[in-house]
């Protein structure tokens, strides 16, 4: 392999169409699976929320199960990401904070949750409550300071 080769984290068989990661993105102690989580995870999970909200708009099979599948989705890759970016400055590697990433994952969260909360039962009225009150913090805080 050249150095070239070295760097790509998966490699496309071209006969048919499989794509081939190697073991090492999957230690989720290695430093290489962090780097991935940080660097190239996001542009797939920007795919995923942008087949979401097109399942959204359309009224896809929208069951209950599955909105909570979607809102646990996007706090488990919220987690993950920053659970790699702690991972990174702990080894010392410079890399590139994507908080646009971060952010959006974090709205689309909440935004499901304000759009379906009646749906999801206790678990909703929880949410939907602990949203509410943080939204309330923060508008005092705007008007205190003015803004």
């Amino acid at each position: 392999m050249n150095n070239g080769e070295d760097k790509t984290p998966a490699r496309v068989n071209l006969k048919d169409g499989t794509i081939e990661i190697p073991k090492s993105l999957f230690n989720k102690n290695s430093d290489s699976y962090h780097e991935f989580k940080v660097n190239k995870s996001p542009f797939m999970v920007y795919h995923e929320l942008i087949h979401i909200e097109g399942n959204i708009k359309h009224r896809i099979n929208l069951t209950n199960k599955r909105i909570k599948g979607w809102i646990d989705y996007a706090d488990k890759q919220l987690h993950e990401y920053r659970r790699s970016e702690d991972a990174l400055i702990i080894c010392g590697k410079i890399f590139k904070r994507d908080d646009i990433f971060s952010g959006t994952l974090l709205r689309f969260k909440i935004d499901l949750i304000k759009r379906f909360w009646w749906r999801l039962g206790i678990f909703g009225i929880k949410e939907r409550w602990k949203y509410f009150k943080m939204e309330r913090v923060v508008k005092k805080g705007y008007k205190k300071r003015g803004l």
